[in-house]
């Protein structure tokens, strides 16, 4: 019985090894979100407390869901005034209003009828018809 031969090719290294090191801008981006983060952070810690103090069960899975999105929230806010994007920036310009009171001061309201038509469109999209015809 004879001995097969390899049948590819080994091509031997070395091999020229690449270190990918961030640009200025990519390190300047780093720490803005760190700084936003840690901001983000530091308000969180302060509601809760404020909160806890006041008989809040934190440990509730809703309320830990409903506080996940208040923080993500305050982070958006945050991002915004940095030049950031954050998903919840746009779903916070579609549901408040600011208007300029006529001392010319300015006051925001959360619209309703927008956050309602919202949720209307998602379930007539997201919740299938009972139709089967």
């Amino acid at each position: 019985m004879n001995e097969e031969s390899p049948s590819a090719e080994i091509i031997k290294g070395p091999w020229k090894r690449t270190i990918n090191t961030p640009t200025e801008d990519q390190i300047v981006r780093a720490e803005q979100l760190a700084y936003c983060d840690e901001i983000s952070h530091t308000c969180l810690m302060a509601i809760l407390s404020i909160l806890v103090e006041n008989g809040i069960d934190a440990s509730e899975k809703s309320f830990i869901k409903d506080i996940t999105f208040i923080t993500e929230t305050i982070k958006a806010s945050i991002f915004k005034t940095n030049g950031i994007d954050h998903p919840l920036q746009v779903l916070m310009d579609m549901t408040t209003d600011l208007q300029i009171d006529p001392d010319n001061s300015p006051f925001c309201e959360l619209d309703e009828h927008t956050i309602d038509d919202m949720i209307a469109s998602y379930n007539a999209v997201m919740e299938p018809d009972d139709d089967t015809s």
